[in-house]
């Protein structure tokens, strides 16, 4: 068992922020793992080219058929978006893990904020 995959376990139910190797990057909550996927929901995603956070949508039919399975559905136009939710990433294109603890800085602190 790799390194990363020990401490998954840790993480468990916990909101992560994982980047891959062509720099997307998602944070949300870490539902199960396996030997080669990642299981996450509440996901929000960006790239390591952005500062901005997103929720990822796809747009679906008015009436679509069966339920909105891993979304929300949003929107009252022609169309709908479907807010995406879950996700399953493949561990083989991760990068970085970081245990999701946000912190506000004081001003004056050491860290510099652009």
């Amino acid at each position: 068992m790799t390194l990363l995959k020990q401490q998954l376990r840790n993480f468990v139910n916990k909101d992560i922020l994982v980047v891959q190797v062509d720099g997307n990057a998602f944070k949300g909550r870490l539902l199960a793992y396996d030997e080669s996927h990642l299981l996450m929901d509440n996901i929000i995603q960006t790239s390591t080219t952005q500062r901005t956070w997103f929720t990822v949508t796809v747009a679906v039919p008015k009436d679509p058929s069966g339920g909105a399975i891993g979304g929300t559905l949003v929107g009252d136009t022609n169309s709908k978006l479907l807010k995406l939710s879950t996700a399953i990433l493949s561990i083989d294109q991760i990068t970085r893990v970081w245990l999701w603890t946000p912190e506000v800085l004081s001003e004056g602190s050491d860290f510099a904020l652009d």
